[in-house]
């Protein structure tokens, strides 16, 4: 296998380190309170979030339930780095109006929103409430499903 061949196979198999989560509809929250990094840190960055912390454990790695309908957008988007709502075989039936309105034809139809994560780039960080839709839309690593 060359190079690239083992990039996408890590990348395709990354999910597998992650503890997945029940989702329990009447719950306000998925994830869980405490937990350990499954690797040592991959970055410069991430090493130093993690310096300091008692035994390598990550805290508060929640998400709100999202209601059905912002679930099936988002499982809608394709599988791909940098995908958004704006792939081909989104249908507008199941976007927000803001999505494809008038008003979105003057913003480029807002991309980024409902997104997945391009793991080789760049990407924005929220610290605060995310949701896919918001400005920071993309949440969604392309390798879950």
């Amino acid at each position: 296998m060359g190079d690239d061949a083992d990039k996408i196979k890590e990348r395709e198999n990354r999910f597998t380190y992650i503890d997945q989560c029940e989702v329990v509809p009447e719950d306000e929250y998925v994830g869980k309170l405490k937990q350990s990094y499954a690797t040592s840190p991959l970055s410069e960055y991430q090493r130093k979030l993690r310096k300091g912390l008692t035994n390598n454990q990550l805290r508060k790695h929640l998400t709100p339930c999202y209601n059905p309908h912002v679930t099936r957008l988002v499982c809608s988007i394709p599988l791909e780095p940098g995908a958004d709502h704006r792939a081909s075989g989104v249908s507008n039936d199941i976007k927000p109006a803001y999505l494809y309105s008038d008003v979105a034809r003057r913003h480029k139809f807002y991309p980024g929103r409902y997104g997945r994560l391009d793991m080789e780039k760049i990407f924005d960080v929220c610290l605060t409430t995310i949701h896919p839709g918001s400005k920071c839309g993309r949440v969604s690593p392309e390798y879950f499903p």
